[in-house]
Formats: structure tokens, sequence, C-alpha cells
């Protein structure tokens, strides 16, 4: 399942799961992750507040959406032709 920032959350990503589905999503800089950082997890902040600057990612697990939390693999990027993160 490939879906846009629109019909992404929690209740898309429990249907591709139920159904064994790979699901891919992109979702907004306002959702909320906590990262995982080796041993601890960091605290929970939306997701445009650890890219400070264009050029700067980060991809590893997370816990996405504090309401009803999922574990997740997570790409985040800054690309320099985009003047926000």
């Amino acid at each position: 399942m490939l879906a846009d920032r629109g019909p992404t959350g929690f209740p898309l990503v429990k249907m591709c799961r139920d159904r064994q589905w790979h699901d891919l999503l992109r979702v907004c800089k306002e959702h909320t992750c906590q990262r995982n950082m080796g041993e601890n997890w960091s605290l929970w902040c939306r997701f445009d507040l650890f890219l400070h600057r264009t050029g700067q990612q980060w991809y590893g697990r997370a816990k996405v959406w504090q309401e009803e939390t999922i574990e997740a693999f997570v790409s985040a990027c800054w690309k320099e032709e985009f003047k926000e993160g």
C-alpha cells in the first residue's frame, strides 16, 4: 500500500498489517514520533523538529503517533530544493 499525506494514520496502517500488506506512507511534518536512539527512545516530537536545515536526514526505528502508537522504520529528509523540512 502506497499512500500520501491525506489518508495516513493508525487505521490505515492497521488495515495493511491485518492483511499482511507492506505499507509505505508519507506523513505530514506535524505528526509526532519517538526515535530509537540506540538503547533509549527520544522524547515525543514533531517530525519537523529534528531536521533543522536543508540536506539533513534521519533513518531508523521509531514509534509513530502518540494516540495509537505503532513501531515503524522512518525515513525523514529535508531536501535542498524545499524551503521547509
